[in-house]
């Protein structure tokens, strides 16, 4: 919503602030700055998959 008529539907999950894919490198730096808060031991990325196909 904040991107207004910028916004390009993607249906990613991990999308850029326009809606497209986001770049592999973004993503990764953004996951490293979420680890910090949490708590130990920290999951890694690929963490995530797994957590979401035990979840679907």
């Amino acid at each position: 919503m904040a991107a207004g008529p910028e916004w390009h539907d993607s249906d990613m999950v991990f999308a850029s602030k326009a809606g497209t894919p986001m770049e592999p490198d973004n993503l990764r730096r953004s996951w490293y700055r979420v680890r910090t808060v949490l708590p130990e031991p920290l999951p890694r990325f690929h963490d995530l998959r797994h957590t979401c196909v035990r979840l679907y």
